[in-house]
């Protein structure tokens, strides 16, 4: 990977990481979700589910940021 790859892909995680804290700081609930990923279309399942069953979210990794606490509740009952 050349330093200017490297870098850009530096930037781009520092960017996600700084986005998700200020979700933190406006209040959004963070879970993290308890299993590993078993494939690809298991994290689309998952992301499918969230886009119809709860409001506005955010995924990093293995963690979803929720606007409403009760959504971050129901996500974790459906996949913990």
């Amino acid at each position: 990977m050349a330093n200017s790859e490297a870098a850009k892909a530096r930037e781009e995680v520092i960017k996600d990481l700084l986005y998700c804290q200020s979700l933190r700081n406006k209040g959004w609930t963070s879970v993290d979700y308890p299993h590993g990923y078993q494939s690809r279309a298991h994290i689309d399942k998952i992301c499918d589910w969230c886009k119809n069953h709860t409001g506005e979210y955010w995924k990093m990794g293995r963690t979803f940021y929720f606007k409403d606490a009760k959504d971050a509740t129901a996500f974790l009952l459906r996949w913990a």
